[in-house]
Formats: C-alpha cells, structure tokens, sequence
C-alpha cells in the first residue's frame, strides 16, 4: 500500500482484467494516507474500480482510510475488542459478558457514524485465529465464538441505524 505507484498500477490491471473490488492493506496512518493518493490517483487515470481497506488494530486509522474508500473491513477480534490479556475471564451469566460491550460501541461509533454519512460499506470478518480474550474466555475457540463476535458488531451498527455490511468468517480449526 505504501508503493502509491506500484499499488495503483497493480489495481488498474485488476480492473482491466475485470475486478469488481480491490482489497489494500492498511496497518496505520501512513497506509491511510496512501490510499488518498492511490484513490486520487486512480481518478485521474479514469478508474473508479471501489476499493476494500483491511484494517488491522486500528479504529483512529479507519476513521482517515473512510475517505478514500468504499468500504472497511474489520475483524471484531482485533479492530476494539483486541485485549489480549490472555487471562481466562469466568462470566457468571449472559448479561455479565453482554455488560462489558459498553467500549465496543465507543470504538465502533465514530466509523459507524462516518460509514454512514459517507455511505460506506463495512465488511465485519471474524476468524477463529483471531477472537478476542473476552470472546474466548466466555464462546470458546468455537464457531459459535466467531458468530457471536460478529453479531455484537452487527448490533451496534443497527442501534445507530448503519445496515451496509456484510459478514466474512473462516475457520482454520477442525
């Protein structure tokens, strides 16, 4: 992603092949600002093929990447429910784990709000790879685990009226 040239000359090739949706890497702000220029760029070079950014670890950064493309992905698991403390949490009940989701919806909101204003797509994807401690601690390594993260996130996007996304799961373990 930071080889603006590079990147903008790999996605034209994938639009000229046919591509609906290119997927870029975004790690930090200095990705996110390469996107501007890789979606300016694309502009001015007559392509408008929509553009995925993959975030990873980063709810401020995907806030700045929302302006250069169509569409977010984020996995629950490490985008604000990323507390890898690695400590076994005993939930005594339903309502104890649903409780702690209060800092969720605060890292969620802000790119909620903007995906919304700027009407952009979030792709929410979990894997089993990547479930946070709290997620663990209470589901499990389970498919049930990767669904009910991605539930969660599918909620506070309806509580504030956001239904542009769509889910993305894969499990690795048997």
């Amino acid at each position: 992603t930071n080889d603006i040239l590079g990147t903008i000359d790999q996605i034209m090739r994938c639009a000229d092949e046919g591509f609906d949706l290119v997927r870029v890497t975004v790690q930090g702000r200095k990705e996110a600002n390469a996107c501007a220029k890789i979606r300016d760029g694309l502009f001015k070079k007559g392509y408008d093929i929509p553009m995925c950014a993959d975030m990873h670890f980063q709810p401020v950064t995907a806030l700045l990447v929302a302006d250069a493309v169509e569409k977010i992905r984020i996995n629950p698991g490490n985008f604000a429910d990323g507390r890898k403390d690695f400590d076994e949490h005993v939930y005594e009940s339903e309502e104890e784990y649903i409780q702690e989701r209060g800092y969720l919806f605060d890292a969620m909101q802000p790119l909620v709000l903007k995906c919304k204003e700027l009407n952009r797509a979030m792709r929410i994807g979990t894997n089993h790879g990547s479930l946070s401690s709290r997620v663990l601690s209470f589901y499990g390594d389970t498919p049930r685990g990767m669904v009910e993260s991605a539930i969660e996130f599918a909620d506070i996007c309806r509580s504030m009226d956001y239904h542009n996304f769509v889910f993305s799961m894969k499990a690795s373990n048997p």
